[in-house]
């Protein structure tokens, strides 16, 4: 699907145009630039998720990072691929458009237990299809990712993580690799005390 993601952060809003591509255990992320000189739109980065790592091919400044995925990091709308739990630990909600979408639309609120790095994630779901077209997460400081889904196509396959790495191989040959550094788990909660 194309998609559209608008960060708002202490009222900046950031916007990157992309595609994306998502199926059970493996997604790619592709985001969009425009070249100073002929304004024209060109594939910026890639983020490939294969279950295991993230891979992030930076186009522009011709890298490529390596990461164990952290869940806590992720788009929760895609941690799924890697903690199936992480989306049983939700409380969801569903209502008629509640400020995201068009007034026909559905919202299901998705609200997470206490501890979460986020407040909540608002799916929209159009009536006529019954699909999600926008996903809207909200932090804890009130900033949003709101992510709008135009396009989708659900007539053909979605690729292998290795298709995707072969179409960019002679691409991405001469590029630097980073391997970032292991992210400690989140701590394990203390035993409450003794009565």
């Amino acid at each position: 699907a194309k998609m559209r993601q608008i960060t708002t952060t202490a009222g900046h809003r950031t916007i990157v145009d992309g595609t994306l591509e998502v199926t059970a255990g493996r997604f790619r992320w592709q985001q969009y630039a425009r070249t100073p000189r002929s304004r024209r739109a060109i594939v910026a980065r890639e983020i490939i998720g294969d279950g295991a790592q993230l891979v992030v091919f930076d186009h522009v400044n011709e890298q490529i990072r390596v990461a164990p995925p952290d869940v806590r990091l992720l788009p929760i709308a895609l941690a799924h691929v890697y903690d199936r739990a992480a989306l049983a630990n939700l409380t969801p909600a569903f209502a008629s458009s509640g400020g995201h979408g068009a007034p026909t639309d559905r919202v299901l609120t998705l609200t997470p237990a206490t501890g979460a790095p986020f407040a909540s994630l608002a799916l929209v779901v159009d009536p006529g299809n019954h699909r999600i077209k926008q996903a809207v997460v909200t932090d804890l400081a009130g900033d949003t990712i709101d992510v709008r889904f135009y396009e989708p196509r659900y007539d053909r396959p979605v690729g292998t993580v290795a298709s995707w790495r072969l179409a960019m191989q002679s691409r991405v040959a001469r590029y630097t690799v980073i391997a970032s550094p292991v992210i400690a788990p989140a701590p394990a909660p203390a035993p409450a005390p003794a009565p």
